[in-house]
């Protein structure tokens, strides 16, 4: 931190308001960027892109405090909050995944709720138990189900590398799983 403040751009000479647009200029360049769209994780490792929760953000201040929180998650690599749209994007550590009822948890405990959690992943197409699921590690499949109108990939024996966009199901009897919206195969 001390290294980062003896560096950091200093107003030298004038401070004229006329010297006012460079030094907003060079401490706009001098500090880290937070965005979430840059170097999203590469489309060929196997794991959560982005989990994007969709709630009514009406109140700023504890939208803040939620993506305080949900930076806090583990495999988190940035948080978006997009209160005009209703979103919150949650960009996922490359080849890594998150833990959605975490997730989910955490936009409820911040006093949101949540209207429905959108991924994007990457994974390898297998079988479990005789329905389909993207395998995201070695450890952990999700299974999938197909949304109104989509259709899942048939699961015949394949080393295939899909990117899948769905919306994520927990229904009450705890079997989680992926409702397919769309998937394209990884080349």
């Amino acid at each position: 931190m001390e290294s980062a403040m003896r560096n950091r751009p200093r107003l030298v000479g004038s401070t004229s308001p006329s010297a006012l647009p460079f030094a907003l200029a060079a401490l706009l360049l001098w500090l880290p960027s937070t965005s979430t769209d840059a170097a999203p994780q590469s489309l060929h490792a196997p794991g959560m892109v982005t989990v994007t929760v969709e709630a009514e953000l009406s109140c700023p201040s504890c939208a803040l405090g939620l993506e305080r929180r949900l930076n806090r998650l583990d495999h988190v690599a940035g948080v978006e909050v997009r209160p005009a749209d209703g979103r919150i994007v949650v960009t996922v550590e490359p080849g890594h995944r998150l833990d959605l009822a975490a997730v989910r948890d955490t936009v409820r405990s911040a006093g949101f709720i949540p209207d429905g959690i959108r991924i994007i992943a990457v994974g390898r197409l297998t079988d479990v138990n005789g329905t389909p699921a993207l395998a995201l590690s070695p450890d952990f499949s999700l299974p999938l189900a197909a949304a109104d109108g989509a259709a899942v990939p048939a699961t015949e024996p394949s080393d295939r590398t899909l990117i899948m966009t769905g919306r994520w199901d927990a229904p009450p009897d705890g079997a989680e799983r992926l409702l397919v919206e769309s998937f394209e195969e990884v080349r």
